[in-house]
């Protein structure tokens, strides 16, 4: 921890060390002070897409609050509409909330990216499909 505040002391722009610093406090345990963080890096770069699936992963596995996990999931998409794991982390999150048409159309979304490849979209999409 006390690398990334330096480096951030050092130059508070560097968008790398606001990143390492959330994503340690996310793994470990602290995951509102790890939205404070990826927050602080978006206002460097708003533009930051991994922010923001990252703060949709926090508010879906640790907050246990979907809707607003989707809502930065959306954000995300419209930033880096390439990233699989966006759809698949959104289409959980509206599975969670029981709205299993959605739920589909992104683990649709997400094997689609994937080239077909993504296993656990796979799964998800065959244990709801006659939801």
């Amino acid at each position: 921890i006390q690398y990334y505040n330096n480096a951030i002391q050092i130059n508070p722009l560097m968008i790398e060390a606001h990143y390492g610093l959330a994503y340690y406090l996310q793994e470990n345990g602290k995951p509102d002070d790890a939205v404070k963080i990826y927050t602080d890096l978006l206002s460097i770069d708003p533009t930051n897409a991994v922010a923001c699936h990252n703060i949709g992963y926090i508010f879906l596995f640790f907050k246990n609050d979907p809707t607003a996990a989707i809502q930065w999931f959306n954000r995300s998409a419209s930033l880096n509409p390439k990233v699989a794991n966006t759809y698949y982390h959104r289409g959980y999150a509206y599975e969670v909330l029981k709205d299993y048409v959605k739920a589909r159309e992104n683990y649709n979304l997400a094997i689609e990216i994937a080239e077909g490849n993504f296993p656990l979209a796979s799964q998800r999409l065959e244990q709801i499909l006659n939801k």
